[in-house]
């Protein structure tokens, strides 16, 4: 008799960036998120100025104005943590970013501080938008109002 183990494929948790309000994909103010285009994803209003790694993986790409980085996690899934909208057009002013293409990150890493008065005062949406693409499936946690950095949003394979 033969037995066979089928491999399990381990989910990838997505993990808050940031402590703030839980805002729905269909919902981001910016259509290119919203409508998918990019990949599936969610935003956080945030209530602090930290931006936290959402998920194990490698920094693939720091945006030259610091606005948005990219990932790449296991099994080809890539993530991307977009701050704001419209925020490239304040070419890095109110953005430090802690790590550098080619770090390896745990979830809950400290990645950006951010001066959410300037990117506001500046006329810009502070939301934080992560995206994920690549993903044979996406799934939410549970219907949120508000979340915790680092709480448990949605699972991935």
């Amino acid at each position: 008799m033969f037995f066979f183990n089928k491999k399990k494929n381990d989910k990838i948790s997505v993990f808050s960036p940031c402590n703030g309000e839980f805002i729905k994909q269909e919902s981001i103010n910016d259509s290119v998120f919203s409508s998918g285009m990019v990949g599936i994803g969610f935003a956080i209003k945030p209530s602090e100025n930290t931006i936290y790694a959402p998920m194990d993986g490698e920094i693939a790409m720091v945006f030259p104005t610091k606005h948005a980085l990219g990932f790449k996690c296991k099994d080809n899934v890539e993530c991307i943590v977009h701050i704001g909208v419209d925020t490239v057009k304040l070419n890095g002013e109110g953005f430090s970013v802690l790590v550098n293409e080619g770090d390896v990150v745990k979830a809950g890493q400290p990645l950006v501080k951010v001066d959410f008065d300037k990117v506001r005062s500046s006329g810009y949406h502070d939301d934080v938008i992560v995206v994920l693409q690549n993903t044979k499936s996406f799934d939410l946690n549970s219907t949120f109002k508000t979340v915790k950095a680092n709480e448990l949003i949605a699972t991935c394979e």
